[in-house]
């Protein structure tokens, strides 16, 4: 069960980076970190909907050594539902099969978060994070690109954890989505990888605005 909510976690959070739809109220501790988040949902937010189908394949490394994949669907409404539900999910993973994401959003994470701007090499900007409430979780970290949204994250435990994630995007209708995700996941009872392909987006925008009219 920890390992699927870790696959989980690890293939939904970048994906909501695509969605987010508005700042929060509640800014992080360092403003630098706020505009960056800000550019973020200001970038996504004609994006009123969209759907997608997912396929995971995840790999544990240390016994059972077991493979299996993960295939299901996800959808996000504006103001709304943002939901991954996966057909089927193995016996240990009952529970799981249905995932609200809405927290994974980082329009969100100052609600949840200390934010500061750990570095910014050109159009690419280095988050790190910590939890505003006492928990095991030393330090996440997040990179964005500009441009093409949420590259890499990463999640440190004291307990010994850590998750990695690499994004490779595409862009449909002009915004940035996850196309694969690779995960690294790196628990005390356990070693696993999970490569993520997201596919068949349907995306529904808002319509531009209607040119202003010249009187001549």
């Amino acid at each position: 069960m920890r390992l699927l909510r870790a696959v989980t976690l690890a293939c939904g959070i970048a994906l909501a980076g695509a969605s987010a739809a508005a700042p929060v109220a509640t800014a992080p501790d360092d403003p630098a970190a706020d505009r960056v988040i800000a550019a973020i949902a200001t970038r996504a937010a004609p994006i009123k909907a969209y759907t997608f189908n997912l396929n995971v394949r995840v790999a544990l490394l240390t016994f059972p050594w077991i493979r299996f994949t993960l295939v299901g669907h996800g959808e996000y409404e504006r103001n709304g539902s943002f939901l991954i539900h996966f057909d089927h999910v193995p016996w240990f993973g009952k529970g799981y099969s249905t995932i609200k994401m809405d927290a994974l959003d980082p329009s969100n994470w100052s609600k949840h978060y200390v934010i500061t701007l750990a570095g910014q090499d050109g159009t690419v900007s280095h988050l790190s994070m910590r939890d505003r409430i006492k928990s095991p979780l030393q330090e996440a970290t997040a990179t964005i690109d500009e441009a093409s949204g949420v590259r890499d994250l990463s999640w440190l435990w004291d307990y010994g954890g850590r998750i990695v994630v690499h994004v490779t995007p595409i862009f449909v209708s002009g915004y940035p989505f996850p196309q694969f995700e690779d995960a690294d996941i790196s628990m005390p009872q356990y070693h696993a990888t999970a490569h993520a392909e997201f596919s068949d987006y349907n995306v529904t925008v808002d319509p531009s605005p209607t040119p202003p009219t010249v009187v001549k």
